[in-house]
């Protein structure tokens, strides 16, 4: 992948990834609505649906795929691949914003439905969650592609901080709401600020790490990647422990904790210098 495009690269990828995300939610919300878990009828097809898009997924990577070895261009290029070495500080603050800022977007995805039950006292919470999640689906598929292409201009750093920001500042509005048409608002607004946020932040990956370790490095962010979408799904246990002192404390402290975690992504990532 030329480096002029790394952003374009980042935003389809994150963009395929919220499309499967968003397509094993409604899965499950439809397979909520037809019947139990226990029910055939149910458990095959939500298994089975997933299978047949990995493989079917794996299948194309291998037939439509024509990736060229890059030692292969060097040689046709005749020009030696400009060695980049990031400092290792550098590379530590990203990994650090990268993590507060996968965290704290993971938590909607677990908690959405209990949050809009619970505190926002929706009589419906399937079919406000069904609401929410579209708008935030449609306004983070729209941002991921327009923040993949806009980081090739003006850089994926600046954009991070644009993302965390927006999104800390989104979810602090979204606290006090039970209005479902402002819920959906706030959630759009949300969604197009954390699409920004995750496209870029991939860009910025692909331009921080080592030319010498590539791989490696990547191993690491994707490592990082998933402890922070571990912490995420942990801190339900917090989350009842604090219902049980008060109705709704849990989740007014994990949406507060979300947004500083957010606002901590966006100050480490102003920590990386020399790349972005």
């Amino acid at each position: 992948m030329p480096p002029s495009r790394r952003g374009e690269a980042s935003g389809v990828k994150v963009l395929a990834e919220s499309l499967g995300a968003a397509a094993a939610i409604v899965i499950a919300l439809v397979a909520g609505t037809v019947g139990s878990v226990e029910d055939e009828r149910v458990l095959l097809p939500a298994v089975a649906l997933p299978l047949i898009a990995m493989v079917a997924g794996m299948v194309w990577t291998v037939v439509a795929s024509r990736e060229q070895p890059f030692v292969a261009v060097e040689q046709a290029s005749q020009r030696p691949r400009a060695e980049t070495r990031p400092r290792p500080r550098d590379f530590a603050w990203y990994l650090a914003s990268r993590f507060a800022g996968v965290a704290a977007v993971s938590f909607f995805v677990p908690y959405g439905l209990y949050y809009l039950r619970d505190v926002a006292k929706q009589p419906d919470p399937v079919a406000a969650l069904g609401v929410v999640g579209l708008a935030a689906g449609a306004m983070l598929s729209i941002a991921v592609v327009v923040a993949g292409k806009l980081s090739d201009r003006v850089g994926p750093r600046r954009l991070v901080l644009v993302g965390s920001v927006g999104s800390a500042i989104g979810v602090v509005a979204l606290l006090p709401l039970h209005e479902l048409v402002l819920i959906v608002v706030v959630a759009g607004c949300i969604g197009a600020a954390a699409g920004v946020l995750l496209a870029s932040n991939w860009a910025l990956a692909l331009d921080i790490v080592s030319s010498s370790w590539p791989a490696r490095q990547l191993g690491i962010v994707n490592i990082v990647t998933a402890g922070g979408a571990a912490m995420a799904r942990l801190s339900g246990v917090g989350i009842d422990a604090l219902n049980r002192q008060s109705d709704g404390l849990g989740y007014t402290v994990a949406l507060s904790a979300v947004a500083g975690l957010l606002f901590v992504a966006g100050f480490a990532i102003t920590r990386v210098r020399g790349v972005g």
